[in-house]
């Protein structure tokens, strides 16, 4: 890899399975319900399912689905699963390990439909991680078929929601990663790096980089416009000469390989923050963010959910043209935010409702417009689940099914979603001998609903 030099920024069955202490159950690859189906997940070194997270999903030009999650335990593999039709029947998916030792995966599809991964895994030299791209040209369920090339390795790893890769519209791979602790220390492996290559991708030698500055650009989410240029919504914590260290919503625009650009703070954010950002036919970015925790000085209400939308002037930080709505829903309601653009230009997020389920949005008319109409639709998947599948497995005063994090959203032709999200288990109170509960989550699955409105 080359590094250059940039702009600077100043229902289900039960199987038995035992995982580490705890008698648990393995829940196989089955409908839970109408709303959600568990992700395959099965070749753990006991003969059970692995307990999995982290999906990113993709829709295909022919309606297939393509997902990739990870492990969380054991060899920590990454999983990619497809489904060319009837989505909503397990027995339609087919899936296979694409490489182990991993952290985080983003899955995108070239313009043939083709699976593109990036892979952040653990290095051989730990705590060292290493960015690595995956691509498979046929038969994806076949691990044989995947070609895995490492690019850069790194100390820093993504955070589970990043979306911070892309293919542009040739479909040639760019991302995003920051560097702020390398071993040995040096100033010119620390900040951010835009990495890219334009031709025969599975050759790490036709990989390159340029760092974007010195500052950490956190949780960077990347669009590229039409022409390929990079458009990154990104948080920053800035400490002024004056008062304490404060936290910033960023967006930033640069030309096709971030040589130059420019940037605009957008407002100052409060703590569990989370956003996306998306470009529309006309390459506008449009934004979708819940507000997180209150800030002093920010106009918008706290735990919110938002979306912003921009036609002009989107970086110039002396002209503000960014506009917002409010998507009415009740406060807490669109963390982890994920957001969606039909081929009409409409958004649909998918979004945590606190932990009790998946939250769904679309906006049907007037979406540019102060007096957008949105649809919502609630999906209570801990409710179901703590009914179809009860489980008592620590033996604890209080345990209960959690769902909505990490949401991953793709639409398809007729504007359909399909979301990957988390559920997980956990326990906490006293035991059967009145002694205190260690508050533990058992059980976390990576799981899918699939549903055409």
């Amino acid at each position: 890899m080359i590094t250059g030099s940039g702009f600077g920024l100043g229902r289900g069955l039960l199987l038995a399975a035992v995982v580490g202490a705890f008698q648990i159950a393995a829940l196989a690859q089955v409908t839970i319900s109408d709303d959600l189906m568990f992700l395959p997940s099965a070749g753990a070194t006991d003969g059970g399912e692995f307990l999995t997270h982290g999906t990113s999903v993709a829709v295909d030009a022919a309606g297939g689905v393509h997902v990739v999650y990870l492990a969380t335990a054991g060899d920590r593999p990454v999983f990619y699963a497809y489904c060319a039709t009837d989505c909503a029947r397990d027995s339609n998916w087919r899936y296979t390990t694409v490489i182990g030792q991993a952290y985080h995966a983003n899955l995108a599809l070239d313009s043939k439909g083709r699976p593109r991964i990036l892979l952040v895994t653990f290095a051989s030299e730990p705590p060292d991680s290493l960015y690595q791209y995956a691509l498979c040209d046929g038969d994806c369920t076949n691990r044989g078929n995947w070609k895995i090339t490492p690019v850069v390795r790194n100390r820093d790893v993504l955070a589970g929601d990043s979306r911070s890769f892309a293919l542009d519209r040739q479909d040639r791979p760019r991302f995003l990663y920051k560097s702020q602790d390398p071993k040995p220390y040096d100033i010119a492996r620390v900040g951010t790096f835009y990495v890219f290559c334009d031709t025969a991708c599975a050759s790490a030698e036709n990989w390159f980089q340029v760092k974007l500055g010195d500052d950490i650009l956190n949780n960077p989410s990347l669009a590229l416009t039409a022409a390929g240029e990079p458009r990154i919504a990104f948080d920053v914590f800035i400490s002024p000469e004056k008062g304490p260290p404060v936290w910033f919503l960023g967006y930033l625009e640069c030309d096709t390989y971030c040589k130059s650009g420019s940037l605009m703070l957008l407002l100052e954010r409060g703590a569990f923050a989370t956003y996306t950002l998306q470009l529309d036919s006309a390459d506008h970015p449009r934004l979708a963010f819940f507000s997180g925790n209150r800030v002093e000085g920010n106009p918008l209400q706290p735990g919110q959910l938002y979306y912003f939308r921009c036609n002009r002037a989107c970086a110039n930080q002396d002209q503000n043209e960014w506009q917002v709505s409010d998507l009415g829903l009740s406060e807490g309601v669109g963390q982890y935010v994920d957001l969606a653009l039909d081929r009409q230009n409409q958004p649909h997020l998918a979004y945590a409702i606190s932990l009790a389920g998946l939250g769904y949005s679309r906006c049907t008319a007037n979406c540019d417009l102060g007096n957008a109409t949105w649809e919502h639709r609630r999906f209570p998947l801990a409710e179901e689940l703590n009914k179809t599948l009860f489980l008592d497995v620590n033996r604890c005063s209080f345990g209960s099914w959690m769902a909505g994090e990490f949401p991953s959203l793709a639409l398809d032709a007729a504007g359909n979603p399909r979301m990957g999200v988390d559920v997980k288990h956990g326990s906490m109170g006293v035991d059967d001998r009145n002694l205190p509960c260690r508050a533990i989550t058992e059980i976390r699955r990576a799981a899918i609903t699939v549903f055409n409105h």
